[in-house]
């Protein structure tokens, strides 16, 4: 690591952005048009970024805005720090993820500190080994390789690799032998990244396939699902359109599950939440000609599904807001409810020969239950610290689970759960050696309709006084803010001497179904509610001041934290919005739109339209009264938020504010929605956000103790 500016320097340096605010040199053309939808009348002289045939256009505008913003956020005297000490909390030693078992052997994605992203390693009799580096595909104008994901057939034998360019997600599945890690079998694409292959015997697989479409058309839509062996011809076995198949939505996700613990496999009409979930035999899928029975329509909000011998079971939020643990036999036969404790969240399940594991939690804390021959009565097993259990999945044989735990401040750890008992899996990441000096809290803010609000909040202890401070929320999905995960980026903003809040918003998964209803669709208003309170709960402990306090929020965030913003800038100072959903109403022209219509609304329907209008950041614009300083990130890669909403969020806010507010873009090109993103790529991106908020909030800019020892004098950082 390279020298530091010593602290003193650090402390009375100006910052370089000043105070007045310059008007952007580079602006969007208006270009007017008007609409009326559901009797309201829309003006949108930026609905021209929208049109595939002047992307070109959207591209050099977006540059244009993306170099001002970088030459400004360099010229920063804290920048340079701010590198060394990001790239040192992400380099602190190796990190580990993904754990899976098939046999004897031991499979996990590995970031060595040299690595920009994660290779795929596995561990046998003979040893441990690299079995696919992506760094070995990374030499071309696409960008950076990275894996998606993973999974082993039931022998162990060999792995299909998801991999895709440039975070772009969209790759193909590639096929690795496990003793020799050469690729084999033939490569099958286009495949989302989120899409994984799934094995009904050591040679057939069955996998989800992106159709062709027209420029301008949604990828995500008319998918479907196909069987048959690598190299050979595959067949439609779920999806739109297949004779004899159910019924189903071209928005929907055709996803087949399978494990060697039955011969029923799942098939699932998944729409993001709620998916309908159907059976079949193996040998039917093998065969290519299954018999689907639909067992659970989408009302019963299955949230996760398993399968052992003849039976199916359920994860269902239908009657019980909490979920409710249900076994189905595959054959036929009634239902039947497994007790499990009050008081937990159920969200995951793995079934294994010896049980049913089962995951539940409490305001984002998890919390493992085995239920013996899964029958009988659920034991707790507890864990090795306070944190969120990730991946939690039967191993190929079914002989256990395996799962990654990761802390606030410690990082992932690997574990295998056989009989209701936990062993080290000897997959252990490095923990930055300043974060076991950060202290963490929780506390409960009251939102506007007395709903408490559950929060985390990370700093040093001991600081006096209002300290500059940064709250992040997402409340989207039924998924948990306040659930532990370790991030190094964040802690790097902590080592600083500033907080860091995560905010359990509604709309969030904290505490249940409700919990996420009542923060959805027409209730979203609730979720800008919550953050609001979130923030004024930080400066009523004297955390912060109005003046020192920032919001961010990624990706379906963008519908709650920059509402947020324009409801009540006299308590924010800045926003920071990464690859946001800025124009909610125009979800139906948007890549990967249709299927986000159930957890934001419809906008073909007056109901849908008018809630998406109500989280709707750019409409926004127009009623607000005011706008903190603003940061946008995009990904000209992103291939599940249009870049388009924030560079339209932008050009609107810069032409209403941008006489007294500083509104930046910052755009990546090797970049996407920020999965399989390149490590050294995070850390300037990073850079920039921390640079920019100490500049507005006028931060004290601090070292963590053990780095002032090294202080010294430093040059700009390169890019």
């Amino acid at each position: 690591m390279r020298v530091l500016v010593s602290t003193a320097a650090l402390i009375t340096a100006c910052a370089a952005i000043a105070q007045e605010v310059p008007k952007a040199s580079v602006e969007a053309p208006k270009v007017p048009f008007t609409e009326t939808r559901h009797d309201r009348t829309i003006e949108d002289p930026y609905r021209w970024m929208e049109d595939p045939k002047r992307k070109d256009e959207l591209a050099r505008y977006v540059h244009a805005q993306s170099n001002m913003t970088v030459e400004r956020l360099s010229n920063l005297p804290q920048r340079a720090v701010l590198v060394d000490l990001i790239d040192a909390a992400s380099r602190a030693g190796t990190q580990m993820s993904a754990l899976r078992l098939a046999g004897d052997r031991t499979f996990w994605q590995q970031l060595d500190t040299k690595d920009r992203v994660p290779k795929l390693m596995v561990r046998d009799k003979t040893g441990t080994r690299i079995l696919y580096d992506p760094a070995s595909e990374s030499g071309t104008s696409a960008g950076p390789a990275a894996i998606n994901n993973y999974n082993v057939s039931p022998d162990g034998r060999t792995v299909a690799v998801h991999v895709s360019f440039g975070g772009g997600e969209v790759g193909a599945i590639r096929f690795v032998e496990s003793d020799t890690g050469r690729e084999t079998l033939g490569r099958l694409r286009p495949v989302w990244g989120e899409f994984t292959v799934q094995w009904l015997t050591d040679e057939v697989v069955t996998f989800t396939r992106i159709p062709p479409k027209a420029a301008g058309d949604d990828p995500m839509t008319d998918m479907v699902a196909v069987v048959g062996t690598p190299g050979g011809a595959f067949k439609p076995i779920l999806g739109p359109g297949i004779a004899g198949g159910p019924a189903f939505s071209p928005s929907a996700f055709p996803l087949i599950r399978a494990t060697g613990l039955s011969d029923w496999i799942i098939g699932l009409a998944d729409n993001v939440i709620d998916p309908a979930v159907f059976l079949a035999r193996r040998g039917d899928l093998v065969a290519g000609k299954p018999a689907w029975r639909e067992v659970a329509p989408s009302t019963d909000r299955v949230v996760d599904f398993a399968t052992r011998e003849d039976s199916l079971y359920l994860i269902t939020r239908r009657e019980v807001s909490n979920g409710q643990l249900v076994r189905i036999p595959g054959s036929g036969g009634p239902q039947q409810v497994i007790p499990m404790p009050d008081g937990y969240v159920l969200s995951a399940l793995a079934a294994t020969r010896d049980g049913l594991y089962v995951l539940g939690q409490r305001d984002g804390a998890s919390h493992l239950f085995w239920l013996s021959d899964a029958k009988g009565r659920a034991s707790e097993i507890r864990l090795p610290f306070e944190a969120a259990i990730r991946g939690l999945a039967a191993t190929a044989d079914g002989s256990a689970a395996t799962f990654m735990l990761t802390g606030w401040t410690t990082a992932s750890r690997g574990f295998v759960a056989r009989a209701g008992k936990l062993s080290p899996a000897d997959v252990d990441s490095a923990t930055w050696s300043e974060a076991a000096k950060l202290s963490v809290r929780q506390e409960l803010a009251r939102s506007a309709d007395g709903t408490m609000v559950p929060m985390v909040i990370i700093g040093q202890a001991g600081t006096i006084g209002p300290q500059p401070t940064l709250i992040e929320a997402y409340g989207s999905y039924g998924a948990s803010t306040t659930r532990p995960y370790y991030d190094p980026f964040a802690l790097a903003w902590s080592a600083r001497g500033h907080n860091m809040i995560y905010c359990g918003t509604r709309g969030g998964g904290e505490r249940g179904r409700e919990w996420h209803d009542g923060g959805r669709l027409q209730n979203k208003a609730n979720a800008h509610a919550d953050l609001i309170a979130c923030g004024e709960k930080a400066v009523g402990l004297g955390l912060t001041a109005p003046r020192k306090l920032a919001i961010t929020g990624t990706s379906a965030g963008g519908l709650l934290v920059p509402m947020a913003a324009e409801k009540r800038p006299d308590l924010f100072a800045a926003l920071v919005s990464r690859v946001a959903i800025l124009n909610a109403t125009r979800i139906e022209v948007a890549e990967n739109g249709a299927n986000n219509f159930i957890e934001m609304g419809d906008p073909r329907t007056e109901s849908g339209w008018k809630a998406l209008a109500a989280q709707d950041a750019y409409l926004g614009l127009l009623t607000a009264n005011d706008l903190p300083d603003t940061l946008l990130t995009i990904g000209l890669n992103d291939r599940r938020v249009a870049p388009w909403m924030s560079a339209k969020f932008a050009a609107r806010a810069q032409s209403i504010f941008g006489n007294k507010r500083l509104i930046l873009i910052r755009a990546e090109s090797e970049g996407g929605h920020g999965i399989g993103s390149a490590r050294d790529l995070e850390v300037q991106e990073f850079a920039d956000i921390f640079a920019f908020l100490e500049d507005r909030l006028g931060a004290e800019r601090r070292l963590p103790s053990s780095m002032t020892r090294m202080a010294g004098a430093s040059g700009k950082a390169t890019r």
